[in-house]
């Protein structure tokens, strides 16, 4: 009888150790954010997936996040929405803007956050360009050439303040890998 008591407490143990290791790589998964797309008509674009970088630091790298951005040639304008892991399994408010489209050629689209005709002062705006051919998308951290330099050097301290980043799929499709901090 001791027997079969003594095995089901070790059965009890390796289900409890297994559920507990399953539990805290659940946890520990990033959000599944939508897998990148590009999607090119005549005049009309739509861009899925998630702001991804491959710095080492964990910290020069964006928050897991998902986008979705949507152009009209005739509006010169991108509707732009994006949402980000804040935590564990928990994400933030979904935020809107409206970027200027720049160019749109039959090789390229570029469009940017940066309102010319409004006093937006942030130390940053950020530009997309989309390659028809590859569909390659790259995002860009640039500075704002009317930003307070005193107030954003802190941003702007390295040697490279630009922070050049892609749209592709996020990290839960990549087998991301945190970096160090």
């Amino acid at each position: 009888m001791a027997g079969f008591k003594t095995g089901i407490v070790v059965g009890g143990l390796v289900v409890a150790t297994g559920a507990l290791w399953l539990i805290h790589r659940i946890e520990n998964q990033p959000v599944m954010f939508a897998s990148a797309y590009v999607g090119i008509q005549a005049d009309y674009l739509k861009v899925t997936g998630s702001v991804v970088g491959n710095e080492a630091k964990e910290s020069d790298r964006p928050l897991n996040n998902g986008v979705v951005m949507t152009c009209w040639k005739p509006d010169k304008t991108c509707k732009y929405s994006q949402m980000n892991e804040i935590g564990p399994r928990h994400v933030g408010d979904l935020v809107e803007d409206t970027l200027t489209i720049r160019k749109w050629d039959k090789s390229e689209l570029v469009a940017d956050s940066l309102d010319i005709s409004s006093n937006f002062v942030g130390c940053n705006y950020y530009e997309i360009r989309v390659l028809f051919d590859s569909k390659d998308v790259s995002y860009t951290r640039v500075p704002n050439p009317k930003a307070d330099k005193q107030r954003c050097a802190e941003l702007f301290k390295d040697s490279k303040p630009l922070r050049q980043w892609r749209i592709a799929d996020g990290k839960a499709w990549s087998g991301y890998v945190k970096g160090e901090d």
